[in-house]
């Protein structure tokens, strides 16, 4: 009887691993303020200009505190539809350099990663965006100029109290070293270099690994549940006791 208390406790104590994440700061709550525009590395978001925002525009945060929302981009005039504002960030898949993948062989060719993202937006901004997949066999980091991608329009409706999670399998091309992740908010106004035309698109709880699907941690039983786990169990133990007087 002993025994069988013992692990019965020791399985509701232990929690269940959840999945891993390759995205560093994948729900933006490491800092606040504008993202650094020039920086070049892994397990950073840079690029164009967004910023890390609590709750505002009566949208609220997916995961946590914070969320990225799309700034501006350096100025296009020459473009008048289809300009995007991109954030980026370069993920190590096979040294220790970066965050190692767990599962990923470098040289199979049926490497399938796992990919998802959170998107809203105020309902009087543009609905599209883009989120792409990048695979580089060097850290040069110029995904922009790679011809080795997987990308995928995304439209979101104009509700800011609910958030669009879109998710993919992505198949990773052999002999990836590294991958860049980007997503582009799509503004159709040809004035960008004063953040007219990104007016209220946001980014939140970013997911990228081998891993399909996370487990749910097993939750922590209240005092009352506990108390009367207890008290059931000190019956038992006595009806047991009982029974062998007889």
């Amino acid at each position: 009887m002993r025994k069988f208390l013992l692990v019965l406790i020791m399985i509701m104590a232990v929690p269940i691993v959840g999945k891993a994440n390759l995205i560093v700061d994948y729900s933006f709550e490491s800092g606040s303020g504008r993202i650094n525009t020039t920086a070049t590395g892994y397990n950073q978001w840079s690029q164009d200009y967004a910023a890390f925002v609590g709750s505002e525009q009566g949208i609220t945060p997916l995961d946590g505190n914070q969320m990225l929302r799309f700034l501006s981009t350096t100025p296009n005039l020459d473009q008048v539809n289809g300009i995007g504002c991109d954030v980026y960030q370069y993920v190590n898949l096979a040294n220790a350099d970066g965050p190692i993948a767990s599962g990923y062989d470098i040289n199979s060719a049926n490497n399938i990663a796992y990919l998802s993202a959170s998107f809203n937006r105020v309902n009087t901004d543009d609905s599209d965006f883009w989120l792409y997949v990048y695979f580089l066999t060097n850290d040069s980091f110029t995904s922009g100029v790679s011809t080795n991608y997987i990308g995928n329009l995304i439209t979101t409706d104009n509700d800011p109290s609910t958030w669009e999670t879109f998710s993919y399998e992505i198949p990773i091309m052999q002999g990836t070293t590294y991958v860049a992740i980007r997503i582009s908010a799509i503004g159709d106004m040809a004035d960008n270099r004063n953040g007219i035309n990104f007016d209220g698109q946001y980014l939140d709880s970013l997911y990228f690994d081998f891993t399909p699907q996370e487990v749910p941690t097993a939750p922590v039983p209240e005092p009352s549940t506990m108390l009367l786990l207890g008290s059931g169990m000190a019956g038992i133990a006595c009806l047991r006791k009982r029974f062998k007087k007889v």
